[in-house]
């Protein structure tokens, strides 16, 4: 039982670090050819509408959709390359995780 559970826990330590390997590779193409000011671009009206700043729309839209963890790692390392100011950050941060929590709760109820 014991080598069946440090063989799964293997594989899945493997296939986070793949998926977030890719997710961090997927993002440095899309910065690098300014997908990322696109969407920025393309988001900003609804970030206005919520009350966030436009330079925080890629953050907010990572967030939704990849994760928490992972949009919390994109924000911290937006900040300390000086990408986005911290009191910028603040907001989003508040947002996103009450639209996660909202999102998750009712999911997770649902049983879907």
């Amino acid at each position: 039982m014991l080598s069946f559970w440090l063989v799964s826990a293997g594989w899945l330590v493997l296939k986070i670090t793949l998926i977030i390997t890719g997710l961090m590779m997927l993002q440095g193409v899309m910065k690098e050819f300014k997908v990322l000011d696109f969407l920025a671009k393309l988001l900003s009206p609804l970030m206005r509408i919520m009350g966030l700043s436009d330079n925080s729309s890629f953050l907010w839209f990572v967030a939704q959709t990849l994760g928490l963890i992972y949009g919390s790692a994109i924000v911290l390392e937006a900040i300390e390359k000086r990408e986005i100011e911290v009191e910028n950050a603040d907001l989003p941060n508040y947002h996103i995780a009450l639209n996660h929590s909202l999102l998750e709760d009712i999911l997770l109820s649902l049983e879907i």
